[in-house]
């Protein structure tokens, strides 16, 4: 793998630069064009706290601006194609850049919309009591249509993706041999169905793939994963609180002019989220499918009431920001 964590996490940013409303365009419109394209046509200026969704702050999107436009390789990229899976309630979207100096293929699949009830959110439990989900499934479908459509065996394939995009990539890396390389950010784990069923597939693949973690990130911990570990300091800053562990940009510890680092946690997840971890799974194993089912239903509701929460103060906080 060419392309560094760094880069790839980088992308995984990027792609979150699209709200519904706002001082973004609409990744569809550049396929086929280089992402340097695609970031001039961001006006650094135009964004601005009041217009900007997700517990993230216009300083936040401004660096992660900055940052792409510094680093040339990712500059360079090609968007070869932009997928939006209008099966999903909430459209589900993937990505492919090719970066032509490293003959290297990136398929990014976006993660979860922190949205309370987001089809993708949902997903994220079911995947507790499911060998497949949905969204699994179709993910894999259109990465096996793209891999012979755009002749992707020409190139070194990456697939990466945060949170739910990380889980999907872990997913087709098990399941596809055309994969060269995974890399997920906090990415959540599968099921022991999952575990059961591709047992196999797991055995010949998991040293592809890669986890890249936040050190207090709440979901990664919730199932069983799979391939190597990585643990970074998280900025626990914003305005969505501790929430904010699980954000792509809680990796990023930026400077001035988009300068950023990714501080690696030697000393791995803390013990009171390993405790978190060892507890959740246990807990799970315990139960009868139908009771584990229940017991997801549960925890996914009272996230969505957290996520409910800071949504509220965020629109709080952009309500403010504009009398100021």
């Amino acid at each position: 793998m060419k392309i560094s964590v760094k880069q790839l996490l980088l992308l995984n940013n990027m792609i979150y630069l699209e709200p519904e409303e706002g001082p973004f365009p609409d990744l569809r419109r550049f396929s086929g064009m280089k992402v340097r394209d695609w970031m001039n046509a961001i006006e650094i200026a135009g964004i601005a706290d009041d217009e900007i969704p997700r517990m993230t702050t216009a300083q936040e999107w401004k660096n992660i601006v900055k940052a792409a436009k510094r680093d040339y390789t990712v500059m360079e990229m090609r968007i070869l194609t932009v997928y939006v899976d209008k099966r999903q309630d909430d459209g589900s979207k993937s990505v492919i850049f090719l970066s032509p100096e490293n003959a290297e293929a990136i398929v990014l699949f976006k993660g979860t919309e922190m949205v309370a009830g987001s089809g993708q959110w949902i997903d994220n439990f079911y995947s507790g009591n499911m060998a497949d989900t949905p969204h699994q499934i179709h993910a894999l479908e259109w990465y096996r249509q793209v891999y012979r459509k755009y002749h992707l065996n020409q190139y070194e394939v990456t697939l990466t993706g945060h949170s739910k995009g990380g889980n999907k990539a872990k997913y087709i890396t098990v399941l596809d041999h055309t994969v060269d390389h995974c890399v997920s950010f906090n990415g959540e784990g599968f099921s022991d169905r999952f575990f059961n069923k591709y047992g196999m597939e797991i055995m010949k693949r998991e040293e592809k793939i890669e986890n890249h973690m936040v050190d207090y990130d709440y979901i990664s911990p919730l199932l069983n994963d799979i391939g190597s570990a990585f643990y970074y300091y998280g900025n626990n800053y914003g305005i969505g609180g501790f929430t904010e562990n699980h954000l792509a940009n809680t990796f990023m510890h930026s400077g001035e002019n988009g300068i950023f680092q990714m501080d690696i946690n030697e000393e791995g997840r803390p013990a009171e989220m390993s405790a978190f971890d060892e507890f959740a799974n246990s807990y799970l194993r315990s139960m009868e499918d139908d009771e584990k089912g229940k017991a997801l239903e549960m925890l996914n509701e009272l996230l969505n009431i957290v996520l409910s929460v800071n949504q509220y103060m965020t629109e709080v906080f952009n309500a403010a920001s504009t009398l100021l």
